[in-house]
């Protein structure tokens, strides 16, 4: 079916402060690109790469066997801190080596650079480098480190409450030669979620999650003792390669944030403003009707904000139409709102957010319809549309509070389909979310 779209954005072409549509092709329908901080990506090699202030995040979301994919997608992210300083230097005076003796810049590291360090048993026993970080009581919080097999194999993480009134330690083990969890076993009071990624070169993301059971100093622990699943007592020469240690009070494990001498805070990304100025001349976005296209998928086990959404809008909240994730209910919404009045709020729960979602919102006057993968999910038959002409944004957030879209996007794509016959809306509907 060759009914084209009228703004199209597949993650390519992107500068600092823009990220460009392919469909128009000039800047009516280019999208501001606006981030106060330096953010990471994965490179299509692969690589960890920093990218400048303002510019977006073209990522390349690595397969379960550490492979970059042909086609990349947008990250963006909340603000986020690394609360561990000197992330790639543990010999640095913040990380006290308990057994261990450390060296830097002796691998060639998950961004390319040959910074990763070597840390070694200079005695027998349970062995780690560690620095103290502050958690929050009953907020979720996660280390991570990146990890290259060394003597063993194996290596573990821990959160050790340091000035707690308990000796609650979470610890956990992966396995670096199958990529694997280990185990949890050697943890004290608490239990620890466990998650590990695939990157190039042999290197692996360790995660360990835990949500906090008291505020204050945790120590945050890097362990080259881990000899089996559940042993974590090492000998003299047992070693583990590592690089990119961070430590982050948040609701999901977010991508790498380089630290210095401090504590260094990722700001939040924020991607809008493609669309027209009034009046419409060769590039309008619909009003009357259209659809709204996004490829998206979710953070993992991100519930913060609670709602991440796609918008067509005119620069308010009185007139919109989003699609998005309501992480607190775990599902898909789609809602319209015209002249400051709920339309339509339509729902559908996927399998799993996290996983990318071919979500499509279509609306005109009494026809408002969700659909996911293929399939028609929900739809409203009373819902009023927009006025000619109300329309005149395209953003990665809607205009109501706190709705601002952190995830990964694939293709967003916008219709005008005046004019056209249902059979030929079903079938595009059905073409674009297959």
């Amino acid at each position: 079916m060759s009914i084209n779209p009228v703004l199209a954005m597949i993650p390519s072409g992107f500068k600092s402060g823009d990220l460009y549509s392919a469909i128009p092709n000039n800047s009516d329908g280019d999208f501001d690109s606006t981030r106060m901080s330096s953010a990471s990506r994965i490179n299509k090699e692969g690589l960890i790469e920093t990218m400048a202030s303002g510019v977006p995040r073209i990522n390349w979301d690595l397969s379960a066997e550490g492979k970059p994919p042909a086609c990349p997608s947008l990250l963006t992210e909340d603000a986020e801190t690394n609360l561990c300083p000197n992330s790639e230097d543990f010999t640095q005076a913040n990380w006290t080596h308990t057994g261990i003796d450390a060296n830097a810049n002796v691998y060639t590291a998950p961004d390319g650079t040959f910074t990763a360090n070597e840390l070694t048993l200079n005695a027998s026993g349970n062995r780690y480098a560690y620095d103290n970080v502050t958690l929050v009581s009953g907020d979720d919080a996660f280390l991570s480190c990146f990890a290259k097999a060394g003597v063993t194999g194996w290596f573990g993480l821990g959160l050790y409450d340091f000035a707690g009134p308990t000796a609650d330690e979470a610890i956990g083990t992966f396995d670096l030669i199958n990529g694997v969890v280990g185990s949890t076993s050697p943890s004290v009071n608490i239990t620890p979620e466990l998650f590990i990624e695939k990157y190039p070169n042999g290197w692996y993301k360790c995660i360990l999650k835990i949500n906090a059971t008291s505020s204050g100093s945790w120590s945050a622990r890097i362990y080259a003792s881990v000899t089996n699943a559940s042993g974590i007592t090492g000998e003299i020469g047992d070693n583990a390669i590592v690089w990119g240690a961070q430590a982050e009070v948040n609701d999901y494990c977010s991508s790498y944030i380089k630290t210095g001498g401090g504590t260094t805070t990722r700001l939040a990304d924020n991607i809008s403003g493609a669309g027209h100025s009034i009046p419409c001349d060769e590039f309008c976005l619909p009003s009357i009707e259209g659809i709204l296209f996004a490829e998206i998928r979710d953070h993992f086990d991100d519930i913060s904000p609670s709602v991440r959404s796609v918008s067509l809008n005119d620069n308010s909240s009185n007139n919109f139409a989003f699609i998005g994730f309501n992480a607190t209910s775990n599902q898909i919404w789609g809602k319209t709102q015209v002249g400051g009045a709920t339309q339509s709020n339509l729902y559908y729960t996927p399998t799993d957010r996290t996983e990318f979602q071919k979500i499509a919102l279509f609306f005109k006057e009494n026809q408002v319809e969700l659909w996911v993968n293929g399939e028609k999910r929900d739809e409203d038959l009373v819902a009023s549309s927009f006025p000619v002409d109300t329309i005149t944004d395209c953003d990665f957030d809607s205009p109501m509070a706190s709705y601002e879209f952190y995830g990964h996007c694939k293709d967003l794509r916008v219709y005008d389909t005046l004019g056209l016959s249902y059979t030929d809306i079903s079938e595009l509907l059905t073409e674009i979310t297959s």
